[in-house]
């Protein structure tokens, strides 16, 4: 792992979320079921198995339609 990346694990029961990234975001859903709409994209379902990448500065709805866990990387945008 570089300095700039976090690993950790999510949980989240059925809900609606919205959120601007204020940094990158690369999920593996492990169980649930959601759909993503990031800002001028169609609504996307995300299942088991899947994975999304949610770029920084780029704004999403997050609806949980079943209890679901997540294993997400968190990475800061860097310059070399």
């Amino acid at each position: 792992m570089f300095s700039n990346e976090h690993v950790n694990q999510y949980f989240a029961a059925a809900c609606k979320v919205r959120s601007t990234w204020s940094h990158g975001e690369v999920i593996y859903l492990l169980s649930g079921r959601m759909t993503v709409q990031r800002d001028g994209d169609a609504t996307v379902e995300i299942t088991v198995g899947t994975r999304a990448i949610f770029p920084l500065g780029r704004g999403s709805t997050w609806t949980v339609q079943e209890a679901l866990r997540n294993v997400f990387v968190i990475y800061m945008n860097h310059h070399a």
